[in-house]
């Protein structure tokens, strides 16, 4: 199976085609999930067929876990998400920032609310006035 073949995995849970940080975080586990998350996030990495040591994808899962993900995930450009960890982290550097509300959720694609509890919770913590 690779990553167009179909909408239900080897578990019989349904994931998108092409949603490469699901498949890893459910076949390899969430720590190289989040090491694709962190040095992909918002970018297309490129799955090589046959991966080597030299690979960018490759440095950052490591050799083993990248021929798993070329075996049974495919080859070729993949979207990867920016991580809702790495997403709220920016969220927050925003309101910091001194950036408008409706700024803020235009640029993450979030609602007003999300970024007021953000702004809220930053209050309550003393990192904002």
């Amino acid at each position: 199976m690779t990553q167009w073949d179909s909408e239900i995995n080897s578990e019989g849970v349904a994931a998108k085609p092409g949603d490469l940080v699901g498949f890893v975080s459910r076949r390899l586990g969430e720590d190289i999930a989040n090491k694709i998350e962190e040095a992909f996030g918002g970018r297309e990495v490129y799955v090589p067929i046959t991966p080597e040591p030299h690979n960018v994808f490759t440095k950052v899962v490591g050799l083993e876990a990248a021929l798993v993900v070329a075996k049974e995930f495919g080859s070729g450009k993949a979207s990867v998400p920016i991580g809702s960890r790495r997403r709220s982290e920016l969220i927050v550097a925003a309101c910091l920032s001194g950036r408008g509300t409706s700024e803020i959720a235009k640029s993450f694609r979030c609602s007003c609310r999300l970024v007021q509890l953000k702004r809220a919770e930053l209050r309550r913590e003393g990192r904002m006035k």
